[in-house]
């Protein structure tokens, strides 16, 4: 049962702190220390104690799993800490190297940036999306029941601005478009024009291109 694991969890906790009176300097036992605080909802100091890790000189197995423990934590944390939301962004940011990471932070970085309507970080946001490939459905908003495919969302994202933003912004915005249109017809490269499609092909100005 959830307490049953939540006991074992808690007894481990204990055990490993003990053995880290003697190894103080036990990186993988300080990544399993950090992962039992976790499982007993010790999420602040877990994390202090992972950033503190990933300070000193690792072995690339165990910085790896300690920055995949923490990216995840933060991922979790993400839609429910909206104070520290830039804070968690910033460092999710530094932590998501790999291309699936990389776009589960693009991911979330999009709705804080819609949220905030800023339509200048939503179309940077799409761009640079667009510029990763992507194979497998990923988490939309932290929740990993909701799934999107990699070429949905883009388009997905850019339809959300027409329909949320005022007047006023979408006027910004179409000249934006509009100035990317013509930058990617006078380039002439193959490349920039199929960015373009996939970035507004549902706006207008896609049939143009």
């Amino acid at each position: 049962s959830g307490i049953t694991a939540f006991r074992c969890a808690d007894v481990l906790l204990e055990e490993s702190r003990a053995a880290q009176k003697t190894r103080p300097d036990d990186a993988t036992l300080c990544v399993k220390v950090a992962t039992l605080r976790l499982a007993t909802g010790e999420v602040d100091q877990a994390n202090d104690e992972l950033r503190s890790l990933l300070k000193s000189p690792l072995n690339q197995e165990t910085r790896q799993s300690a920055e995949r423990i923490l990216r995840e934590s933060l991922f979790h944390r993400l839609p429910f800490d909206i104070p520290n939301r830039t804070r968690i962004l910033a460092e999710l940011d530094r932590l998501s190297t790999k291309t699936p990471d990389r776009a589960r932070y693009l991911i979330c970085r999009a709705d804080d940036q819609l949220e905030r309507g800023d339509f200048t970080g939503v179309l940077k946001t799409a761009h640079d999306f667009a510029s990763i490939r992507v194979n497998e459905p990923l988490p939309m908003g932290g929740n990993p029941l909701h799934l999107v495919s990699s070429e949905a969302f883009v388009p997905a994202l850019i339809g959300r601005v027409r329909r949320q933003f005022g007047p006023e912004q979408l006027s910004e915005a179409r000249l934006q478009v509009e100035t990317e249109l013509e930058d990617a017809i006078q380039s002439g490269d193959r490349r920039t024009l199929e960015t373009f499609l996939s970035v507004y092909s549902e706006w207008p100005e896609a049939d143009r291109a």
